[in-house]
């Protein structure tokens, strides 16, 4: 049977332990790396859960296109129907024109030149 000679455990634990000492740093540095990236992946699912809109009920009415038959019947003549909308700024509907240098949105007139807007029943 072969002796071991203990100076040379000795030696190897020494290595060993004073690698534990140098990776220390690192490992540290590590875990907060990843625990920055975890917080980081975190907060971006959180802030993109808080952009879902409800498309339903209220909001169908600001939808491009949606637009009630009265409004319609009331619209100018030359105005493209097909791209007007309501929005929620102003309650006015608004199209867009295609002019010859840009494509710009703006108000849908009466045949009389009166923008038409919703009007909000007052609040009780």
């Amino acid at each position: 049977m072969d002796r071991i000679d203990p100076s040379a455990l000795d030696s190897d634990l020494e290595w060993q332990h004073d690698r534990k000492a140098i990776d220390a740093p690192m490992e540290a540095a590590m875990q907060t790396k990843y625990r920055n990236c975890s917080l980081v992946i975190i907060a971006s699912a959180l802030l993109a859960s808080c952009g879902i809109t409800n498309t339903e009920g209220q909001n169908d009415r600001y939808e491009i296109g949606n637009i009630p038959e009265n409004v319609v019947a009331m619209a100018a003549p030359d105005q493209d129907l097909s791209t007007a909308r309501l929005l929620s700024e102003d309650d006015c509907y608004w199209y867009m024109h295609a002019g010859p240098v840009e494509t710009t949105l703006v108000p849908l007139r009466a045949t009389g030149g009166r923008p038409i807007c919703v009007v909000q029943p007052p609040v009780s």
